[in-house]
């Protein structure tokens, strides 16, 4: 390939970039967010608060949507005016309560109460830190085979092929790690 197509190439590639940037620059505006639920994140300043918001809001995007603005909005009201600290300090009990009759479709309070215990680390997982890191958040959302340091390929049952979630080839013996036998 020569310098010249390369070059224009470049050129081109800048100038598609330019017409995204102004599209963005354009469209990407508060009042073109309704009715999204992802509305409810820009009531909070703090990126933490966002964060669970955004979590609650996702997690219950589903169904109808003037049900989903009504569902997320109920959450969020369980939880106060500081989402990120009520989900930290709070035990896993105190938000069952907080949510107690909460109902989105087929998900309840105490399900949402769960999730929310999990990714906030509730009371006694954090209480000496006083709060975790977006990379504790991340590290904890990774599977267990990345956490303990185990490679993919030595985690398969014998006779797995693909993938280690991949079920074992047939007549290979027990099922894969975390599967049960039907």
């Amino acid at each position: 390939m020569s310098a010249a197509p390369a070059h224009r190439a470049r050129a081109n590639g800048t100038a598609l970039a330019d017409m995204r940037e102004s599209v963005y620059a354009r469209l990407n505006r508060r009042e073109y967010v309704h009715p999204d639920p992802l509305e409810f994140l820009y009531r909070y300043d703090d990126p933490d608060d966002r964060e669970m918001v955004g979590l609650v809001a996702s997690s219950l995007a589903y169904g109808r949507v003037g049900q989903i603005l009504a569902s997320v909005e109920r959450a969020l009201e369980a939880l106060g005016e500081g989402p990120a600290r009520a989900v930290r300090d709070a035990s896993g009990d105190v938000l069952r309560r907080r949510l107690a009759g909460f109902r989105h479709r087929f998900t309840t309070g105490d399900e949402v109460a769960a999730m929310l215990s999990g990714a906030g680390g509730s009371r006694g997982s954090t209480a000496r830190s006083g709060r975790r890191s977006r990379l504790s958040y991340r590290r904890a959302r990774r599977p267990s085979w990345a956490r303990s340091g185990v490679s993919r390929a030595r985690s398969r049952p014998a006779g797995a092929s693909g993938d280690a979630i991949s079920s074992p080839t047939p007549g290979a013996g027990a099922p894969a790690r975390g599967c049960s036998s039907i």
